[in-house]
């Protein structure tokens, strides 16, 4: 997203965010692009993780891409292309 205004559902991941797991929102409006060192940044080992990834076709291929080089098996990788 380019601005707060513009971020889907910033409102409802705001409202979870302090549950028992982890979420961490990035604004790339105020923070450099997703990528691989941007998200190890945050969490260490991507296979660690659970990743619901949703946004355009290009944006799903890139994170797939980047999800996929960080060995994260595809049982652990939701995608949705808001479709």
């Amino acid at each position: 997203s380019k601005n707060r205004d513009s971020m889907a559902y910033l409102e409802a991941f705001e409202a979870i965010k302090d549950q028992p797991f982890s979420l961490h929102l990035i604004n790339t409006a105020s923070e450099q692009r997703l990528n691989e060192a941007l998200l190890a940044s945050k969490l260490g080992r991507l296979c660690d993780y659970h990743f619901f990834v949703v946004g355009t076709g290009g944006f799903l291929n890139a994170m797939m891409d980047i999800l996929g080089r960080a060995d994260v098996p595809s049982d652990q990788i939701i995608a949705d292309d808001f479709g």
